[in-house]
């Protein structure tokens, strides 16, 4: 599968990148509105021959737009003499025949428009916006090298680029191109427009005691122009309201998009969890007239940060998932990067490793839309595991990782895992958890998951899309994959999910309230081993993590593994019970025959045989 960037990028050229729009502002009261905002103008050539129709939505309702005097619009002009039959239109539905639109349509004179640049159009007759109504512009191109569309960096809205060509499209409208770029259209509204942005998502911030701290917030631009600076107030059940902070920025925005923002907080000594709230009062030196202006900021204060911190990253991936080899990579780096920091957990689906219910985890896989995928310590689902949150960054998933050990961790996890039987079919997990905040709810609870390691089976087929694809060629992590074949037999899995307790949200009263900071919680649970010998095939392979899940948030706080130890004896080998031979290994875990001199595993338990 070819990434649409690529197909793009063939039929898209990008030609010039140094032009600026003009300043949105309007004289007489009027107001230059686009999703462009005050972006930088770049200029995309196109091919074959042909006459194209660009247009963006104006959402009535959406954006307040209702009652606004539409008068007129600005386009951007190819440069070439080669283009002709150009006209503007304004119409309540995409046409099939731009001269037909149903509310305004101008036929212009080439003559009189400036190649090269944005030019201005007025319509004979304003029309007032009382429902969702189309706004474009048209032109025929008669030479393939000189077609150029003005645009800007994409706003991730669809309705803020679609198009139709005659031979590209076969005329059909579409949004294909909304993903490389926003068309640098604007409409003209006879009445100025209030600055307007909104909170969204104000995140959530953990913090040290005392300490200087910020938040991550989006805003969601609702104004014509884009966002500037902001003013803030932040309220605090301790200390009440701040002064007014302000925040200038350095790069653009565009207008009805959305803009992050790192917000300066107050320090406080509280412990415990706490919801400031956020109010922003000016955007670009004006009064926000958002409907919404304050947001309430998830925040958790603790006296020190965890003295071991661990990221777990769960990864869903099948054998029949030819784009999941990427995960694998991800993982075998991330253990190589990150050391005991890190720890895998393979969730398989649908395949020989996913047993009955992939080793628990099935309501967790019925929300994940499509594989290749994985959870960052839950804080987010990544839609390329290998390519974190980029799109082409070769083990991009090294910068989420990085991003979430900085993240600090309120509380300390230690476990340990030994075997409750000699024939090793359970195992008891115990683990102390040391949180460092005082919370009468304690909204946290542990859930535990059994790994299997070095599974292998020469009926397993590997699907592998990565064969021949030129595209990752270049990197070196993913060129043994792009050099071997489709279906790959012989590979050899780690990490896998056998079983679990409490992974969708943790055991209910594993942790309870009270929570004092300081104080060490111990909690126990018992797995039971799979008896399938596809899953387990070799118990010395075994391991358990622990999750420390944060309810509230759906988070992992911190997490713990281990190897599982075996309930310590020396007896002598005649007393074995009624004479049966157990099952022996050595201490690598291998199946022996006999019982050896030396230290051997008899039944489940170290034997020392004279």
């Amino acid at each position: 599968m070819k990434r649409l960037s690529t197909l793009i990028m063939a039929l898209f050229a990008l030609n010039l990148s140094a032009q600026t729009t003009a300043p949105l502002a309007a004289d007489d009261g009027k107001t230059w509105w686009s999703y462009a905002g005050d972006a930088p103008l770049k200029v995309f050539r196109t091919m074959p021959p042909e006459t194209c129709d660009f247009a963006i939505l104006l959402p009535a309702k959406k954006y307040n737009l209702s009652g606004h005097t539409l008068c007129g619009i600005r386009f951007y002009v190819p440069e070439s003499s080669a283009v002709k039959d150009f006209s503007v239109w304004i119409s309540t539905s995409r046409p099939t025949d731009v001269s037909k639109a149903n509310i305004a349509y101008k036929a212009l004179d080439a003559s009189t428009l400036v190649p090269g640049q944005l030019n201005d159009v007025v319509f004979d007759t304003p029309y007032t916006i009382t429902r969702d109504v189309y706004l474009g512009y048209s032109f025929t191109a008669t030479d393939a090298s000189v077609r150029n569309v003005g645009g800007v960096e994409p706003t991730g809205m669809k309705d803020a680029c679609w198009t139709r060509f005659s031979v590209f499209s076969g005329g059909s409208w579409g949004t294909t191109f909304a993903q490389e770029f926003s068309l640098a259209l604007y409409a003209l509204f006879g009445e100025p427009f209030p600055a307007s942005a909104k909170i969204t998502n104000t995140g959530y911030v953990t913090t040290l005691a005392g300490a200087a701290h910020s938040v991550d917030v989006t805003l969601e631009n609702g104004s014509p122009e884009g966002i500037r600076s902001i003013s803030y107030v932040v309220s605090d059940e301790e200390s009440g309201n701040s002064a007014e902070q302000s925040v200038e920025f350095s790069t653009y925005s565009t207008a009805m998009g959305t803009r992050d923002v790192s917000i300066a907080l107050p320090a406080t000594s509280a412990l415990g969890f706490r919801t400031p709230t956020l109010t922003i009062t000016k955007v670009n030196g004006k009064e926000n007239a958002a409907a919404s202006v304050t947001g309430t900021i998830d925040q958790l204060v603790v006296a020190q940060s965890a003295e071991t911190k661990r990221v777990v990253e769960e990864e869903f991936t099948g054998l029949w998932c030819g784009w999941c080899p990427q995960g694998m990579v991800g993982m075998q780096l991330a253990e190589k990067n990150f050391g005991d920091k890190y720890i895998g957990i393979a969730v398989h689906k649908d395949d020989a490793m996913s047993g009955t219910n992939s080793g628990g985890y099935s309501t967790i896989l019925s929300k994940v839309p499509s594989l290749p995928a994985c959870y960052i310590s839950r804080n987010g689902l990544t839609p390329g595991t290998y390519y974190g949150l980029t799109e082409d960054k070769p083990f991009g998933l090294a910068d989420v990782i990085s991003d979430e050990l900085a993240r600090i961790a309120e509380a300390d996890i230690s476990l340990a895992a030994q075997w409750t039987d000699e024939q090793m079919t359970k195992v008891k997990a115990t683990s102390t958890t040391r949180f460092y905040l005082d919370d009468e709810s304690a909204p946290y609870a542990l859930a535990y998951v059994l790994l299997s390691d070095s599974l292998k089976n020469n009926s397993w087929v590997q699907t592998n899309y990565f064969s021949g694809y030129n595209y990752a060629a270049s990197d070196p992590n993913l060129k043994p994959y792009v050099d071997a074949p489709e279906k790959l037999v012989g590979l050899t899995f780690n990490h896998v999910a056998v079983a679990s307790s409490g992974v969708t949200n943790g055991i209910t009263n594993s942790i309870t309230a009270p929570l004092v900071a300081g104080e060490d919680r111990t909690h126990e649970a018992t797995l039971s081993v799979p008896s399938s010998s596809l899953l387990v095939q070799n118990k010395a392979n075994l391991r358990v993590v622990a999750l420390l899940i944060n309810r509230k948030r759906g988070n992992i706080v911190n997490a713990a593994v281990t190897h599982i130890d075996e309930p310590t004896g020396i007896r002598d080998i005649n007393t074995m019970d009624n004479g049966k031979q157990p099952m022996v290994f050595d201490l690598q875990g291998r199946r022996l025959q006999s019982i050896p001199r030396g230290v051997s595993i008899v039944g489940g338990r170290k034997v020392l045989s004279r």
